[in-house]
């Protein structure tokens, strides 16, 4: 198992994870994608909109809100501690479990790629390294001259 990275830097695998589960209902799936790009505080992972907040901006009643929550948490997407009532609001926060997971997704695409060197007669060799493997056209590679 691989080392838990930050949430900011494995967001996208998170997202995408998330969004192939095919276990999560809709609804859950689009508000587990509203909280994070739209409330995520990226050095704290966490967010507190309210009920209220998230069901005007899905166009979903406060209940099914609530449903999809206890969803998200059932299923290990989501972290939550319940706020009660007014000026106590409910904090979501990624699941260790799941911020695992999107970082071993990350770590099968950082793999750095070398190509061999070959027999250069120019008087500066030039070196190509690729910076992430899932990056690999010619645009994203520097050339470092040795």
């Amino acid at each position: 198992m691989s080392a838990r990275r930050p949430f900011r830097e494995v967001k996208l695998q998170w997202l995408q994870q998330l969004s192939c589960d095919n276990d999560l209902s809709d609804n859950a799936r689009s508000i587990a994608l509203y909280i994070v790009t739209t409330h995520m505080n990226g050095h704290t992972e966490k967010a507190w909109p309210s009920y209220q907040t998230i069901a005007d901006a899905t166009g979903k009643s406060v209940k099914t809100i609530q449903r999809a929550i206890r969803e998200l948490e059932d299923k290990e997407w989501f972290d939550v501690r319940r706020g009660n009532g007014i000026g106590h609001n409910t904090e979501y926060r990624p699941s260790a479990l799941s911020i695992v997971r999107a970082s071993e997704a990350r770590e099968k695409t950082d793999r750095i790629v070398t190509l061999r060197r070959r027999a250069d007669p120019s008087p500066k060799a030039v070196r190509y390294v690729l910076r992430r493997r899932s990056d690999m056209s010619t645009e994203s590679r520097e050339r470092k001259y040795i």
